[in-house]
């Protein structure tokens, strides 16, 4: 990517690529199960968009549920925020009227 600064556009130029799935391939994702089952409705929806894919969809959505659960449980719980600092307002702070 070049710039130049008489010129306020930039061109970025990139290649699209089908995922390659399969078993040697590592995933970032918590559950290559979850991402499994959501390539095959994908697959089975582009090989017939008539198939009843019903039971595979709620497959996949039960266990998308169940992963993100599990990384909301391990985020650390957020700091409670009191009355007086919703306020603004201290003990002891005096305020000129």
């Amino acid at each position: 990517m070049t710039t130049r600064d008489d010129v306020g556009a930039v061109t970025v130029r990139y290649l699209q690529k089908a995922p390659t799935i399969n078993a040697s391939v590592s995933t970032t994702f918590p559950s290559s199960m979850v991402i499994a089952r959501a390539a095959l409705v994908y697959y089975r929806q582009a090989e017939n968009p008539l198939a009843d894919i019903a039971q595979d969809e709620a497959l996949f959505k039960a266990e998308l549920e169940e992963v993100i659960a599990r990384q909301q449980r391990n985020r650390p719980a957020s700091r409670a925020v009191s009355v007086m600092e919703l306020n603004d307002s201290f003990t002891g702070q005096v305020e000129e009227w």
